[in-house]
């Protein structure tokens, strides 16, 4: 996707209208607070132009999986990621995982429990939602294992452990080390993979398309 955040970071004022100004300013203040200082120039600035999202089947298996089967995905961002920029995103996803959690209760969602593994070299941070001791991991949130990875100046973000390696692995190689290409979004689909989404959800869909018409 050709975006770039720092040139809309740093034209904000004439981009972003006078009335939502205040929440531009909100949203700069919550960025130094969960980089840990760092404001929203020094983070954004150090942003290359471009960024990548990729999308993956997942497979839980077993009675207690996800009723509602959702694909992984993963938000890659090219940049000049330092040691010290990297340690501040990293406490930036874990700051947002003690959030949700402690905000699921309110939603009777188990809370997050944070752990972190290797991949090829690579630290790869998640967090898995507890399962229920009543309804087991079948409601949708189980689909969702939230990672954060830096591979070199890649800052990954993605729903699943598995999106995760993947982007690792789809950049994990000379012609494509360099990050995206600037030629205007772009969009790959694999039609198989997506079959297989539609096909694991199928019966769930018409159930519950019946089930809004009134028919059993």
């Amino acid at each position: 996707l050709d975006r770039d955040f720092a040139a809309f970071w740093a034209a904000r004022l004439s981009v972003v209208p006078e009335s939502a100004r205040k929440s531009v300013a909100e949203f700069a203040t919550n960025i130094s607070t969960f980089f840990s200082g760092f404001d929203a120039d020094r983070v954004f600035e150090r942003l290359d132009p471009g960024l990548d999202f990729l999308v993956t089947r997942t497979t839980p298996t077993g009675p207690d999986a996800p009723i509602v089967r959702l694909p992984g995905f993963a938000l890659v961002m090219h940049g000049k990621i330092d040691p010290d920029l990297q340690t501040r995103w990293q406490a930036a996803f874990q700051s947002t995982i003690g959030i949700v959690s402690i905000g699921g209760g309110d939603e009777r969602r188990q809370p997050l429990l944070q752990s972190t593994m290797d991949h090829k070299g690579i630290a790869i941070h998640s967090a898995r939602y507890l399962r229920d001791p009543q309804t087991g991991s079948q409601r949708t949130e189980y689909n969702f294992t939230p990672s954060f990875a830096v591979s070199g100046h890649r800052v990954i973000l993605a729903s699943t452990i598995d999106a995760a390696r993947l982007a690792i692995d789809a950049f994990d190689t000379p012609a494509n080390s360099e990050g995206p290409e600037h030629y205007g979004d772009r969009i790959e689909i694999h039609a198989a993979s997506a079959e297989a989404i539609l096909r694991a959800n199928i019966e769930t869909l018409v159930e519950q398309r019946m089930l809004k018409g009134g028919v059993s």
